[in-house]
């Protein structure tokens, strides 16, 4: 029964603590704040931040700076190859510019206030958020402009505004559209994650979201809870107290070192159900940085267990001499 109710205690305990780091963690603001900038210098994140700008960049330029239809007839392919190799060198220089420590300061605040929002909206706070949920890179977009303007990828006639970071994602580009004198998508530069209609009607997919979170909360705490009892349970349950400390230190140690494994392999389980590549490396790089202190606890437990179970096998082979010094020293 006791080796039973073990074998229980260890996917139990296990879920426990990663559902605990889950919500406390990736939750938690501050948290988020201060591994921002470590999060966004990643190579793959800035490779991916690269990508996405390029191009929304690209696109810019095809609707407004049109290279082919300048050109004759007889050099329509040309103009293709021209085009593509823009799009290739407009990436290049938005991973460079990405990387910089300006743009990186820029994106850190960014992506602060864009966590801010989503967990507002994952607790129904929705007036934190009335905009919707979204991460918003329009004004990382004029700061590559300027960059790329510098280079002579753009026209140095565009005078590109400051944006206020204040303003609504929507008005920001509204703003950019009417400095440049060019009309631009409402969604240039623009990751959503949750519309306003969204919040406001809560709907499907955030109501599966907030249910997901309270679930994960419940069901952590529950798991903890049991996987108490369940030790508790098999120190009264066993006869001898030493075979009671080996069970239970072989519990811990056990679900350490499973929780290890696990928590290697969860940042490619989550971001893998997300389909925009940019949002999904960044959520992959993020968990991996914040799993520091799950892959912590997890070692502290599965040492924890090896402990107890030394303690366990051989404490009482040590206890024996321990105890015959101090008589004679107590006879001397």
């Amino acid at each position: 029964m006791a080796v039973v109710l073990a074998i229980l205690c260890v996917p139990l305990g296990m879920a426990g603590l990663a559902g605990r780091w889950a919500t406390g963690t990736l939750l938690d603001n501050s948290a988020i704040s201060s591994t921002a900038a470590t999060t966004l210098a990643e190579p793959a994140v800035v490779s991916a931040m690269g990508d996405f700008l390029g191009k929304e960049l690209m696109s810019l330029y095809e609707e407004n700076f049109d290279v082919s239809s300048k050109l004759p007839a007889s050099f329509q392919d040309e103009g293709k190859v021209i085009k593509a190799a823009l799009q290739e060198e407009l990436k290049s220089q938005a991973t460079t510019l990405v990387g910089s420590g300006a743009v990186q300061e820029l994106l850190a605040q960014l992506v602060t206030g864009f966590h801010a929002q989503l967990v507002s909206a994952l607790e129904k706070d929705v007036d934190a958020a009335p905009s919707g949920v979204t991460l918003n890179l329009v004004p990382v977009a004029t700061e590559l402009m300027r960059g790329l303007q510098d280079k002579g990828l753009l026209p140095g006639d565009l005078e590109i505004p400051v944006i206020d970071l204040e303003l609504p994602p929507a008005a920001q580009v509204s703003a950019l559209s009417e400095a440049l004198k060019i009309e631009l998508p409402e969604e240039l530069g623009s990751v959503e994650v949750f519309s306003a209609d969204e919040l406001a009607t809560d709907s499907n997919e955030l109501s599966d979201a907030r249910r997901g979170v309270s679930t994960v909360k419940l069901v952590s705490w529950l798991a903890l809870g049991v996987s108490a009892l369940l030790l508790v349970a098999i120190w009264f349950i066993v006869g001898s107290r030493r075979a009671a400390l080996t069970l239970i230190g072989a519990v811990l140690l056990v679900s350490g070192l499973l929780g290890l494994l696990l928590s290697a392999r969860v940042p490619g389980l989550v971001a893998g159900n997300i389909e925009d590549s940019l949002a999904q490396e960044a959520l992959r790089v993020t968990i991996s940085d914040l799993g520091s202190g799950l892959r912590i606890t997890n070692t502290v437990t599965s040492l924890l267990g090896a402990l107890i179970i030394a303690g366990a096998l051989w404490g009482p082979a040590l206890s024996g001499p321990i105890r015959s010094m101090r008589r004679d020293k107590t006879a001397i």
